[in-house]
C-alpha cells in the first residue's frame, strides 16, 4: 500500500487541498526570494547587498522554531493559515521598500521566512495527525516532488514578474498566492492534537526536543551531514564549469535544471515509495549523493551530467525521509515543534557549508571540495540509524485515510 501513486495519495482526506495550498504557498515563497534579491541588487548596485536578502530569509528559519510553543497549544489548520495571512501583509510592506532605506527589506525578509516556515513545519505535524504511518512515504513523496516542480519554474517566474511590472506586481501575485493558499487550508479537517504536557521544557526549546530524543537525534545527524555537505555544491559547480568544462558561468543553469528534473522523476519510482522504513530512504539518497559526486570526478561532461543527475536523484529521499522520520518519531502534541527544529537545522547546516565551500573555493582545487562531499556522504550513509521503532504515544485519531485508500 505505500507505493501509492498520486491518484491513490489524493483520497486521503484533506491532502488534495493541502497539496494546492502548498502549491500557490511555494510559488510565491520561491517567487519573492529570487526577485527580491534581484531587486535589491537593481536598487543598490550591489550583489553583496543582494546577497544578504539570501541570509535574511535564513535568519528566519532559524528563529522559527522559537515558535514552537505558542504553534503547538493551536489546531494546525488555523496556525497555517494565519502564517500565509502574516507572510501576505509582510509582502505588503515591500510596496513601501522603495520609498524607505533599503536595508529594511532584510528585517522584512527575516519575519517573511518566519512565518513561512512555520507553515511548513505545522504542515508536517498536520500530516502526521492525518495521514496513517504506512501512507507517509508516498504522500510526502508527493509533496518533495511538487517542491521540486515549484523550485524549477517559479524563481523565473518571479524574476519575470518583477522586470514586467516591478516590485507591485511582485508584491500583488505573491501576497494573491499566500491568500489562496491560506483559503485552501481551512478548507481542510480539523485534526485532534492534545495539548503539549505542562512540564519544563528540554533546553534550547524545540532543538532540544530533538537532541533528546535517541532517535530523532540519530537521524537528524545523517540529515544534517547530507545538507551540509550538499552546501559546498553551491560552489563547486562553479568551479566545475570554470577548470574542469572550460565553459562559461551560465552553464550552472544547465547542472540545476537536470538535477532538479532528476529530482523530480526520482520522486515518482514506486520501488523509493514502497519503503516503510523513513531512516533507509535517507540513507539511500545520501548514497546516491555520494556516487553521483564520485562520478564528478571523471573526466568529459557526459560524466559530469550524469553525476547531477545522480545527485538530484538522491537528495529529494533524504528531505522524504527526515519528514517522515520527524512524523513517526515524535507525538502528536509535539509533530509541529519537532518539524520546525528539523527542518531549521538542515537550512542552518547548509547555508554554513555554502560559506565554508566559498572560503575553500579560493584555496583549493575543485576536485578536493568533490572528494570531501564524497567521503561525507558515503560516511553518513554508512552511519548506523536508529535501530528500535518509534512507539505511537497515542491511537491513530482517525483510520479513515487507510480505509479510503484502500477501498
Amino acid at each position: 500500500m505505500s507505493g501509492i501513486g498520486l491518484r491513490g495519495v489524493l483520497r486521503v482526506p484533506g491532502v488534495s487541498r493541502l497539496l494546492a495550498a502548498q502549491t500557490f504557498t511555494v510559488f510565491g515563497d520561491t517567487a519573492l526570494v529570487l526577485s527580491l534579491a534581484v531587486w535589491t541588487e537593481n536598487r543598490t548596485g550591489n550583489s553583496s547587498a543582494a546577497s544578504m536578502t539570501i541570509f535574511a530569509f535564513l535568519v528566519g528559519v532559524v528563529l522559527a522554531p522559537s515558535a514552537g510553543r505558542f504553534v503547538s497549544r493551536h489546531q494546525p489548520r488555523w496556525m497555517m493559515a494565519l502564517s500565509n495571512l502574516t507572510a501576505g501583509g509582510i509582502v505588503l510592506l515591500l510596496l513601501m521598500a522603495e520609498h524607505v532605506p533599503f536595508w529594511l527589506v532584510y528585517p522584512f525578509a527575516a519575519l517573511y521566512a518566519f512565518a513561512g516556515s512555520i507553515f511548513a513545519g505545522v504542515l508536517v505535524g498536520y500530516l502526521r495527525e492525518q495521514v496513517a504511518e504506512p501512507l507517509r512515504v508516498p504522500v510526502n513523496a508527493e509533496f518533495q516532488s511538487l517542491q521540486q516542480v515549484l523550485r524549477l519554474v517559479a524563481p523565473v517566474a518571479g524574476v519575470w514578474l518583477l522586470e514586467t511590472g516591478g516590485n507591485g506586481l511582485v508584491v500583488f501575485v505573491v501576497t494573491g498566492t499566500l491568500v489562496v493558499g491560506a483559503v485552501l487550508v481551512l478548507l481542510c479537517p480539523d485534526v485532534d492534537v492534545p495539548p503539549e504536557p505542562a512540564l519544563p521544557g528540554p533546553r534550547w526549546g524545540s532543538y532540544g526536543l530533538i537532541w533528546a530524543d535517541r532517535n530523532l537525534r540519530r537521524v537528524s545527524v545523517l540529515a544534517v551531514l547530507g545538507n551540509g555537505a550538499q552546501g559546498f555544491a553551491q560552489t563547486l559547480g562553479f568551479l566545475v564549469i570554470q577548470h574542469s568544462l572550460h565553459r562559461s558561468a551560465g552553464f550552472i543553469a544547465v547542472f540545476v535544471t537536470i538535477q532538479s528534473l532528476a529530482g523530480i522523476i526520482s520522486t515518482r519510482i514506486g520501488a523509493f515509495r514502497r519503503i516503510t522504513q523513513p531512516v533507509r530512504l535517507v540513507r539511500i539518497g545520501l548514497l546516491l549523493a555520494g556516487v553521483g559526486y564520485a562520478v564528478l570526478l571523471l573526466p568529459g561532461l557526459y560524466p559530469v551530467l550524469g553525476a547531477f543527475v545522480i545527485v538530484g536523484a538522491g537528495l529529494p529521499w533524504v528531505r522524504i525521509g527526515y519528514t517522515s522520520a520527524l512524523q513517526n518519531y515524535s507525538t502528536p502534541a509535539t509533530a509541529s515543534r519537532i518539524a520546525l527544529a528539523g527542518q531549521s537545522l538542515l537550512s542552518l547546516a547548509q547555508t554554513a557549508f555554502i560559506a565554508v565551500g566559498a572560503l575553500l573555493g579560493l584555496f583549493v582545487d575543485w576536485w578536493v571540495l568533490a572528494v570531501t562531499m564524497v567521503v561525507v556522504f558515503l560516511t553518513a550513509a554508512a552511519i548506523r540509524g536508529p535501530a528500535t521503532p518509534p512507539a505511537p504515544a497515542l491511537p491513530p485519531t482517525d483510520p479513515r485515510p487507510t480505509e479510503e485508500v484502500s477501498r
